[in-house]
């Protein structure tokens, strides 16, 4: 009986885990709600592409957070991303900062030279409007470099 019991209780201890364990795969960071248009995006556009980020992006980053009075549009730190309060009123700007800080934390990329949402500074309203899915097609092929 006292194996019984002790079966019962690595059992249930195990299957608790493991239920810990896929909450925290499946359900991702929390994000602020004025960037989750632009984190859903960038999960659309990664899935399009063929691009695997779910195990980084769920288990590696705990929040994706808008901040006030950062000296930059965006960090990334070890786990959790946050994008300056200054910048939500230009939307471009704010999706290539979100894309940005993701390709930094999940894709692992770098800056780079050229004009690419992976620049180091804004590449600004209007260009990035008007340059969208050229750059976004740029940031796909490096991140599957």
């Amino acid at each position: 009986m006292k194996r019984f019991i002790q079966f019962i209780l690595i059992t249930v201890m195990v299957a608790g885990a493991s239920w810990v364990f896929w909450q925290d795969y499946t359900s991702g960071p929390g994000v602020d709600h004025r960037l989750v248009k632009y984190v859903n995006e960038w999960k659309q556009d990664m899935d399009s592409a063929g691009i695997s980020y779910n195990r980084i992006f769920n288990l590696r980053l705990d929040t994706i957070e808008v901040v006030g009075g950062l000296n930059a549009y965006g960090y990334c730190y070890t786990n959790h991303i946050e994008i300056s309060e200054g910048i939500l009123g230009s939307e471009w700007v704010t999706r290539q900062a979100v894309y940005h800080e993701l390709g930094h934390h999940v894709l692992s990329l770098d800056h780079v030279d050229d004009k690419c949402i992976m620049f180091e500074k804004s590449l600004g309203e209007d260009f990035c409007r008007d340059n969208w899915n050229s750059l976004v097609s740029k940031y796909i092929n490096r991140a599957k470099e």
